[in-house]
């Protein structure tokens, strides 16, 4: 069964191969967050499971237009063969510079799109056409909406964690709870890596790491604190 939130995802692709402006031959590139975060009941979903559920839902002539990536902190081997298994190709979740557009995402383009015009050898890698399409797949404000969170998300997040952990802090119910907790760090240490452009988060990304483990800390509260405050501190 798809989820609500892939039904959603599904009709605006299906939109835009669908729509009048976008032509037989044009292509729509897909950036998912591998975490999503599903409105206000706090839980997530993986992107690439949702990328995988419309990929089936297509029709195969439209599911050949579509170029998606999975976008992730964690790169571990098993994680990289789960996003391939179910997207395109992989992008690290950490602030894009406009020179590195070239080097991640145009290789994917033409391993997925190899019979697209433009992009044989008549365009040398200092071309006007190539450069003009580099220029304008980075001109997104240097890509920071697509790779950068606000400082409002970071303050949410933080709520959320301070939510669950507030509940009751005794021990027991923390290690209830501690799958849950997990998931929501896990996210914030993924969300601090792509806002991390000047090492900034660094000492709250290696925090949050320390607490990995199948039980929370015994002095997880005190660690959190610490973790909280950084986070603060250095994102006014």
């Amino acid at each position: 069964m798809i989820t609500v939130s892939v039904t959603v995802a599904l009709i605006v692709v299906g939109n835009l191969l669908c729509s009048k402006n976008c032509r037989v031959h044009f292509a729509v590139f897909v950036i998912v967050d591998e975490n999503l975060e599903l409105g206000d009941c706090h839980d997530t979903m993986s992107g690439s499971k949702c990328i995988q559920q419309i990929h089936s839902a297509l029709d195969p002539k439209d599911e050949k237009r579509v170029l998606a990536l999975v976008r992730s902190a964690n790169d571990s081997p098993e994680d990289l063969a789960l996003y391939l298994s179910r997207a395109h190709g992989y992008m690290p979740k950490v602030p894009l510079r406009v020179m590195n557009v070239k080097e991640m995402v145009y290789p994917l383009w033409v391993k997925r799109f190899p019979d697209v015009k433009g992009q044989d050898k008549s365009a040398g890698e200092d071309s006007p056409e190539k450069d003009e399409e580099i220029t304008r797949i980075a001109s997104i404000e240097n890509l920071r909406d697509l790779t950068l969170i606000s400082t409002a998300e970071l303050m949410q997040e933080l709520e959320q964690i301070d939510a669950i952990c507030i509940r009751d802090h005794t021990e027991l119910n923390m290690n209830d709870r501690w799958h849950n907790i997990w998931d929501k760090l896990h996210q914030l240490k993924g969300d601090l890596k792509s806002a991390n452009v000047d090492m900034k988060f660094n000492e709250a990304i290696e925090d949050i790491e320390t607490l990995r483990g199948e039980r929370a800390p015994v002095d997880f509260m005190a660690k959190w604190l610490k973790i909280r405050s950084k986070v603060i501190t250095h994102a006014k």
